[in-house]
């Protein structure tokens, strides 16, 4: 399918947009009101998942008024119902993101307090309600390590660097956790933490 995207969270474009991809759709993307008109009045789609509220002086159901008058009702009935459940996806979305984040820092609490226990099992169920957050993959590593299961720690910081190839202190504990079994590739993660070089990734 073709899917027009209205939304101008850049957290939840990207979950959605990633989620129809997957599943084989093609997305187009607006961030706004006034480009999620043009978009929707312009290129056929055979569904169009809508926000309400959108920058741009234009809103989601403002654009699905102007589908339907514009004769395109088939089109506005469905932008919707899929507005509808956007609205649904979206409020679960932003519901799992704050208890995940709140389950993080109560993570770094228990750290501070040198609960190693408590502090994997907040990371863990943080990373469980959002697996895109990789800093809690990254925690979850460093108690890995720490714990001295090194070939767990090592899995988990490479998922974070699959998920962020940007965060320089990763390479860092991917190298503490490879140095004993792959030197090479420890030095490798080494050289990219000082040459900042993470293009390419471990």
């Amino acid at each position: 399918m073709k899917v027009l995207l209205v939304e101008d969270n850049e957290r939840v474009t990207r979950f959605v947009v990633k989620g129809l991809q997957e599943a084989g759709h093609v997305a187009d993307h607006a961030d706004n009101g006034r480009d999620g008109m043009f978009l929707a009045a312009s290129e056929p789609y055979d569904v169009i998942i809508m926000d309400r509220m959108l920058p741009g002086q234009i809103d989601g159901l403002a654009i699905i008024e102007a589908l339907r008058k514009s004769g395109k009702p088939d089109e506005a009935a469905a932008a919707m119902a899929r507005f509808q459940e956007l609205n649904r996806a979206v409020l679960d979305a932003r519901q799992a993101q704050t208890k995940a984040q709140g389950l993080y820092e109560q993570g770094m609490t228990f750290l501070q307090k040198d609960d190693f226990s408590h502090a994997y099992q907040a990371f863990k169920s943080a990373v469980e309600l959002l697996p895109q957050l990789d800093a809690g993959f990254y925690r979850l590593a460093q108690l890995e390590y720490l714990g001295g299961d090194r070939p767990l720690a090592s899995n988990t910081i490479r998922h974070a660097l699959e998920l962020n190839p940007f965060e320089s202190e990763y390479y860092f504990v991917l190298a503490r956790c490879l140095q004993e079994t792959d030197a090479k590739a420890a030095l490798d993660a080494l050289v990219m933490l000082v040459d900042g070089d993470f293009q390419d990734g471990p």
